[in-house]
């Protein structure tokens, strides 16, 4: 659930980690410290690494595969999917 959450706001929306603070607080009265933010989205990317290279390799496998290079942008800094 809030592990999930957090996660989401930091990575699919791209929230810093004080703005995920600042929501926690506002919404839910919650309180959680720089760290335990971190550690929440290390811990859901702990646990997806297994699947994520699982999809790796089932794309390396593939006979052809075509690359997306949607650009977006993080803190100011021009990422590509």
């Amino acid at each position: 659930g809030l592990i999930s959450w957090i996660t989401l706001m930091n990575g699919a929306y791209a929230l810093s980690v004080s703005n995920i603070q600042r929501l926690l607080k506002d919404h839910w009265q919650l309180t959680f410290s720089t760290g335990a933010v971190s550690q929440a989205t290390r811990s859901v990317t702990q646990w997806l690494l297994p699947l994520y290279q699982q999809v790796g390799q089932a794309v390396r496998n593939l006979p052809v595969a075509h690359a997306d290079e949607t650009s977006h942008y993080r803190n100011n800094e021009q990422r590509w999917l």
